[in-house]
């Protein structure tokens, strides 16, 4: 999966191209903004191919420049892809939930509702679920715009936090596949159809995470979280397991980021309610790896479906970008000491990563911090760091909070 390269300059535009269609030569301006060059994801019938990235020269970038570029740097993949590629079948019968989280955002909600309401999917319901019910945004929205849409329904949770609210869409879904999208996310129209042929795509499948891809490229800290790692996977189907299909990759599987990200996931209903959902102490982060683990160490099987497209709007404020390198490392520290603590054969066999872990968080040279250039802030590790140390204490006071309510 390439990153933004070091010799393209943003803002980036973000756009699409269909091989099976005349390519066309890209303007350097756009809704009245001058970019400095393109990133483009490629993708043949539908499929997507990998991503090319190319400087603007003057105006743009000429048609047959674009075709060049893209038949040099993705001949590989040009050459593996069928032609066209067989569609899921099989799947019409599986009736999908689709659990959209949100907190007075209404501006993010609508373009979120509305792709998943493009979707060619045909047997699905969307629950939004009202995080802020006392400010009445979301509810406006929905009344005034999706009132007579009869797949959509709102669910107030007043308690504060996104594992809250998508724990309450998980007990209201009736499908049997429920789906989670963050309300800063658009889908694809075959995200639905390529998230459940990938649960019928080999036995033993509970989740499945998508292609996440940024929606814009606009302003360094946007640039900044695609060079710290992104949410894109890259673009071949990967099964995840405890037996045949280990990735070469000696923290696995508690390797973080490994399986996709929770902005675009989907679970068997039953099964994730029967491995208990959210975690309410991960009320801070890593609550998706949280129920990756869950599914993995189950037994069960997780796919990454490249397929399944699903595009994030990343921070556009470097202020943002702090909290969001904060809550990651936070995440991170607090889930391992969740699973340590909850069963001593897990706590040897993360101390056996341990060494492992801290060369792939600091090591300047590991897959990990590869990807970040010479201007990526050095402070933005020092706060993934910080939330690290802070990741186990915030675990216990929220356990302790917990306890607290519980109580009462």
């Amino acid at each position: 999966m390439r990153r933004v390269d070091a010799g393209v300059r943003f803002p980036l535009r973000v756009l699409e191209l269909e091989l099976s269609e005349p390519v066309a030569a890209i303007a350097a301006t756009a809704g009245g903004r001058s970019y400095r060059g393109v990133q483009l994801l490629v993708r043949r019938h539908g499929q997507p191919l990998g991503t090319v990235q190319i400087d603007f020269d003057g105006d743009g970038v000429a048609a047959d420049v674009v075709a060049d570029v893209v038949r040099r740097e993705l001949a590989g993949a040009l050459a593996a892809a069928p032609e066209p590629p067989a569609r899921p079948t099989g799947v019409a019968a599986r009736p999908v939930t689709v659990v959209i989280a949100t907190r007075d955002r209404p501006d993010l909600l609508r373009p979120c509702l509305d792709s998943v309401l493009a979707s060619e999917y045909p047997d699905y319901e969307v629950i939004v679920v009202d995080n802020a019910p006392e400010r009445g945004g979301t509810a406006a929205l929905l009344s005034q715009r999706y009132g007579d849409e009869a797949r959509v329904r709102i669910l107030a949770e007043p308690r504060a936090g996104a594992g809250r609210a998508r724990a309450s869409g998980l007990a209201a879904a009736a499908g049997e596949i429920v789906a989670f999208v963050d309300d800063d996310v658009v889908v694809d129209p075959l995200w639905l159809s390529a998230i459940a042929g990938a649960f019928i795509a080999t036995d033993r499948v509970a989740a499945v995470t998508t292609l996440i891809l940024p929606r814009e490229l606009e302003t360094p800290a946007q640039v900044w979280l695609e060079q710290f790692g992104g949410f894109g996977k890259g673009f071949r189907r990967q099964v995840f397991d405890l037996d045949e299909h280990r990735p070469p990759d000696a923290l696995y599987p508690y390797s973080p980021g490994v399986y996709g990200s929770g902005a675009s996931m989907a679970f068997r209903t039953e099964v994730l309610r029967q491995l208990g959902g959210f975690d309410p102490r991960l009320t801070f982060g890593g609550e998706d790896l949280d129920l990756f683990l869950k599914i993995v160490l189950a037994g069960r099987r997780l796919v990454y479906e490249p397929n399944a497209i699903a595009w994030h709007r990343h921070p556009c404020e470097y202020a943002s970008l702090r909290r969001t390198m904060f809550s990651y490392g936070a995440g991170l520290t607090a889930l391992m000491t969740k699973w340590s603590v909850s069963d001593p054969a897990i706590a040897r066999d993360i101390a056996r990563r341990l060494p492992g872990a801290l060369r792939l968080a600091l090591d300047p040279g590991s897959r990990k911090n590869a990807d970040k250039l010479r201007d990526y802030p050095r402070e933005l590790t020092r706060i993934e760091c910080a939330g690290m140390l802070a990741g186990p204490f915030l675990l216990a006071r929220s356990a302790q909070r917990a306890r607290s309510q519980g109580a009462r």
